[in-house]
């Protein structure tokens, strides 16, 4: 579903753990709402079983947060990881083209159209 260059939109930052939780004494957290672009996807199994709390899902890091790596009971110097259901994929819909199409259109354009278009018809209806 992500892939790495992906740019997502943070949906979820309701119920972060409390840092001493997350191992660090001041993590840096997505804002809700913000943009920002996959850097490396983590598999939930990555981590080596009983070291620590096995993540539920698997996890994305951002390019706009980079938290330093830190110690775990493991040995292993690991980074935080989000979990991917706090994001989804940004869309890039623009609706630019149908914002113009509400736009009123000026009386001038509608007679020269009528006017390019109607020698047309007549010839038609007269074939």
């Amino acid at each position: 579903m992500f892939f790495v260059g992906q740019r997502v939109v943070c949906v979820n930052t309701s119920h972060w753990p409390t840092p001493r939780q997350f191992g660090y004494t001041d993590p840096i957290l997505p804002i809700l709402g913000r943009v920002y672009t996959v850097r490396a996807l983590v598999p939930k199994g990555a981590f080596r079983k009983g070291t620590f709390a096995e993540p539920a899902e698997d996890g994305l890091r951002l390019v706009e947060i980079m938290n330093k790596a830190w110690r775990r009971t493991c040995g292993r110097k690991l980074e935080l990881a989000f979990r991917v259901s706090r994001f989804r994929p940004l869309r890039a819909t623009n609706i630019d083209v149908f914002l113009r199409m509400l736009e009123p259109v000026p009386a001038v354009h509608l007679v020269q159209f009528v006017q390019f278009v109607g020698p047309w018809a007549a010839e038609r209806t007269d074939a």
